[in-house]
């Protein structure tokens, strides 16, 4: 429950986000659209400036020898949520980087480009809101495969579609997809955890989610200026629906 209230709280600013960005680039140039995001994280430090209580801080949990990554991922579940999270973190990583690239390449607006991709947002704050219900009738992992199986089979249409409705369609859809894993995923994260350890997972998969916001973008880059977009898009759709594969087998 407190996973999906976070996502919750990520999806709103994901869909507010693209389309104040994509309006100032309008009204005000790239240089005055940066400037007026800058004003964001200021607002949020005053936020916390003015917080009188102290954030909370985790229980010390007394623990003896336990080994270091590598024992963490020896467990086969939490190495297996491991993979499935990271197929997902590229398959959202795709999205932000690629729509709007693809989004000019067709020569749409900054602000229609903003305002497609504030339809995956949409999508992913409207499935999350209804998360508690979907995960209370299926199990979790049966959830992840359909999840990324629609994600998958979504970023298969993408390069055979123009039409700024379809687009727009096509992103929520994606959105409920990649929407509805997320959450979960980081459930079973902490389910698949050894007691105590549940911080050290989560920083793996911090790690795995810096290293695919990195080195995606520059790969899907180099293969989109030799090979097109085309390739992208079948590339993680295949990536995604293998990871359905995988995670039904775990289910």
């Amino acid at each position: 429950m407190t996973f999906s209230w976070l996502s919750l709280g990520f999806s709103i600013s994901n869909s507010i986000g693209p389309l104040v960005a994509g309006f100032a680039i309008e009204s005000f140039g790239h240089a005055g659209a940066m400037l007026t995001l800058a004003t964001l994280p200021v607002m949020g430090l005053m936020l916390l400036w003015r917080r009188k209580r102290p954030l909370p801080r985790p229980a010390h949990v007394a623990r003896g020898r336990q080994g270091g990554v590598m024992a963490l991922l020896r467990l086969p579940a939490l190495r297996h949520t491991l993979i499935a999270s990271g197929l997902l973190n590229i398959g959202w990583d795709i999205y932000s980087f690629l729509m709007p690239l693809y989004g000019s390449r067709i020569g749409l607006a900054p602000s229609t480009i903003g305002t497609i991709m504030s339809c995956f947002a949409l999508a992913t704050f409207v499935v999350r809101a209804v998360l508690t219900q979907l995960v209370r009738s299926l199990r979790q992992w049966l959830l992840i495969a359909t999840a990324m199986t629609l994600a998958g089979s979504t970023y298969m249409l993408f390069p055979l579609v123009e039409s700024v409705p379809l687009l727009m369609a096509l992103s929520f859809i994606l959105g409920i997809g990649l929407g509805a894993s997320q959450p979960v995923i980081m459930a079973v994260l902490y389910e698949a955890s050894p007691p105590g350890r549940q911080g050290e997972a989560v920083g793996i998969r911090t790690t795995m989610l810096n290293c695919s916001q990195t080195f995606i973008p520059l790969a899907s880059g180099a293969i989109s200026a030799a090979l097109g977009m085309t390739p992208v898009f079948a590339l993680i759709s295949l990536l995604l629906l293998g990871g359905a594969w995988f995670a039904k087998g775990r289910g």
